[in-house]
């Protein structure tokens, strides 16, 4: 009887070692599957990432194409602005004997002049706007690089 009892208790203890090694197995299985999963996002995210740092540097050729745009825009609406304002000043000299074509050239000058602040400030907007987004492109980077 004793003997019985020992296989009975020694069939109990390798049954529940068996269900103890299987619980380990299965974990093990989930934890590799959880491990293959997590691989696989870390793929899924580098692609990703190179998608979006592809996009930025595609952003950042064509703001640099379009900011050369504007400088040369605004280079030349200077030279075309200091031409109008020489062509005012001949026409001052030339007109200032008579006061009605005086006053309608004055009133012109100004015109151009207050269309020229119009046009600065809008261009000093734009290139605030455009210094705001830089940096904060920039600042986008960084954080998504401190994540990695």
């Amino acid at each position: 009887m004793a003997a019985s009892r020992e296989r009975e208790k020694l069939h109990t203890e390798l049954q529940a070692e068996r269900e103890l090694r299987k619980k380990l197995n299965d974990k093990v299985s989930d934890q590799q599957d959880r491990i293959e999963i997590m691989i696989q996002k870390e793929e899924q995210l580098k692609r990703e990432m190179a998608a979006l740092m592809q996009m930025r540097n595609s952003c950042v050729e064509e703001l640099k194409v379009t900011n050369h745009q504007l400088e040369q825009n605004l280079v030349m609406k200077t030279r075309e602005l200091a031409l109008a304002n020489e062509k005012a000043e001949n026409q001052w000299r030339l007109i200032n004997a008579i006061d009605r074509e005086a006053e309608e050239i004055d009133s012109k000058v100004n015109e151009t002049r207050m269309l020229l602040e119009s046009k600065e400030k809008q261009a000093a907007e734009l290139e605030s706007k455009l210094n705001k987004f830089l940096t904060w492109d920039m600042e986008v980077i960084a954080l998504m690089l401190m994540m990695l």
